[in-house]
C-alpha cells in the first residue's frame, strides 16, 4: 500500500488507482486497460534493451526507459520513496527506481 501521505495527504488522479471499503488507496489491477498500459511498459523496455545492449549499470538503462516512456506520453517518476504499510504501520521504506502513472512499480 502506498502512503499518500508523502504528497501532502492527497493521493494524486489515477486511472488505476481508487479507495477500497476501508478508504485506503488500492491499485485496481484487472481490465484490458491496465494489460494494454503493462505491453506499453514491456515494449518500451524491448526498445531500450535492444539499443543499449548490455553492460551497463542499472542508472543508466533506468534513465534510458524514463525517457522512451515519456516520448510515449506516460507520467514517469524515478527513484520515488514509499513508505509499505501492514497493519498501519510502517515495516519498510521502499525507493522504487520508477514509478509510472501512479500505478506501476519497476
Amino acid at each position: 500500500m502506498i502512503d499518500w501521505r508523502l504528497a501532502g495527504g492527497v493521493a494524486p488522479v489515477s486511472r488505476f488507482v481508487r479507495k477500497n471499503c476501508r478508504g485506503c488507496m488500492q491499485m485496481y489491477a484487472d481490465g484490458p486497460e491496465l494489460n494494454a498500459f503493462s505491453e506499453l511498459i514491456i515494449g518500451s523496455s524491448y526498445v531500450v534493451a535492444n539499443a543499449l545492449g548490455t553492460g551497463f549499470l542499472e542508472k543508466v538503462y533506468e534513465n534510458a526507459l524514463a525517457l522512451e516512456l515519456r516520448d510515449r506520453g506516460l507520467v514517469i517518476e524515478q527513484q520515488r520513496a514509499i513508505d509499505v504499510r501492514y497493519r498501519d504501520i510502517i515495516v519498510e521504506h521502499y525507493v522504487a527506481a520508477l514509478f509510472v502513472e501512479i500505478a506501476v512499480l519497476y
